[in-house]
């Protein structure tokens, strides 16, 4: 059975859930993760437009990497 734990609003979440998600994102290549979080942290402050532009720009950037590239050979 699942932990549940109330939260501010009232409502429930799924701790089981969280630690899942957790450890995917943990699985995911350390420089991916990191240049995803610059561009976080950069969308924070810009319109909408531009981190938009900003997160589709990273996402292509990341798409040449070689980890992205190991991750398509294996299709």
């Amino acid at each position: 059975m699942p932990i549940r734990t109330s939260s501010d609003h009232g409502s429930f979440v799924d701790c089981n859930h969280a630690v899942l998600t957790t450890h995917k994102i943990a699985s995911k290549p350390r420089a991916t993760l990191q240049v995803g979080k610059q561009a976080f942290y950069q969308q924070v402050e810009m319109p909408f437009n531009a981190a938009y532009d900003l997160a589709s720009q990273v996402m292509s950037l990341n798409m040449l990497g070689p980890e992205a590239e190991e991750g398509i050979g294996a299709f």
